[in-house]
């Protein structure tokens, strides 16, 4: 399993903006992941995106648009893989987190690091919620954890919408942990997650981005497809009355005046 390995990183410690609509995914260990899924697919037809694999980026240094629709970018990170190797303390608190990555081969030694980390990912299409699967982070004490940002334009530029640091447990050796944001109005543009100090000489990782589209639903009343609801779809709508398919707006079965009155109140573009 290849991951983001941190080698070292800046990050800069920004306020927390405080935005209605804004929800976070650190505080739930076991869960957040799951949690920012459902919290999505409550805000409509949104599923998570989870092809930010680093299993299939290949080893090195980062390539910025390896993946499609995103745009990498990284201060002391490296895309590794090797042998796996117990690292660090089995120290309380202790945390499952959501559960073990498996056979754990992006473990490389680390030293004593000390200049901290940074990955950005920038998205081209605003999301709705997204965040890191991290590996291996020591945080017991709550002074070892990084931090996760979302902001409104790319690269970490624009408003902050949001920053939270990790939850204070250890996830140690080898579990994931999930740290994510959500925005209820769409504006997310690109994340980050940052160690300003790496302490102790740990190393940490990231093992893939998970993120929802903020891409709007179709718009049902256009029934050819074309961006506008208008003469052509209400032909099409009458051409079907009183029968079922596309026409049918509001899935009753069959094509009639409740299914005319939502295309007719959809009128002009989507």
């Amino acid at each position: 399993m290849r991951c983001l390995r941190s080698l070292a990183v800046l990050a800069c410690c920004l306020p927390t903006a405080s935005f209605a609509g804004i929800a976070e995914f650190v505080s739930s260990p076991t869960n957040n992941s799951s949690l920012m899924a459902a919290w999505a697919a409550s805000l409509g037809p949104y599923a998570i995106d989870g092809s930010v694999d680093f299993e299939t980026h290949p080893n090195g240094e980062l390539i910025a648009d390896f993946y499609p629709g995103v745009t990498l970018a990284g201060e002391n990170v490296v895309v590794d893989h090797g042998p796996g190797s117990r690292s660090g303390t089995d120290a309380p608190p202790l945390s499952d987190g959501e559960g073990p990555l498996g056979p754990f081969q992006g473990y490389t030694a680390n030293g004593a690091v000390r200049d901290g980390w940074s990955l950005t990912v920038s998205f081209d299409v605003p999301v709705v919620a997204a965040g890191f699967m991290t590996a291996d982070i020591f945080n017991g004490f709550g002074d070892n954890g990084p931090t996760v940002e979302a902001f409104d334009g790319p690269d970490g530029t624009g408003t902050l919408l949001a920053a939270y640091p990790g939850a204070a447990f250890n996830f140690e050796v080898n579990n994931r942990y999930f740290m994510g944001i959500g925005d209820a109005a769409g504006r997310i543009k690109s994340i980050r997650i940052s160690l300003a100090t790496v302490l102790y000489g740990d190393s940490q990782y990231v093992d893939g981005v998970l993120f929802a589209s903020a891409a709007p639903a179709q718009c049902p009343a256009d029934l050819n497809g074309d961006g506008v609801v208008d003469g052509a779809d209400l032909a099409q709508l009458l051409g079907g009355w009183g029968s079922s398919g596309a026409a049918d707006l509001d899935g009753d079965g069959v094509i009639n005046g409740a299914d005319l009155a939502q295309l007719l109140g959809a009128w002009g573009n989507c």
